[in-house]
């Protein structure tokens, strides 16, 4: 199981301790790179080497 999907079962607190940003605030950041990775795949984002990936 991802760390992200252990990390929903907790309360709030709990998620911002570990991941270190509200639970709001990293839906937030994990849609904004869906949509960079998304372009990406589609050949209008920047070339080279895959440094980000999606949540784990």
């Amino acid at each position: 199981m991802k760390k992200y999907e252990q990390m929903q079962k907790h309360k709030p607190k709990d998620f911002k301790r570990h991941i270190g940003v509200n639970e709001e605030t990293f839906n937030a950041m994990i849609e904004v790179f869906r949509q960079y990775d998304e372009n990406r795949k589609k050949g209008l984002g920047v070339g080279g080497r895959r440094s980000l990936s999606p949540e784990k």
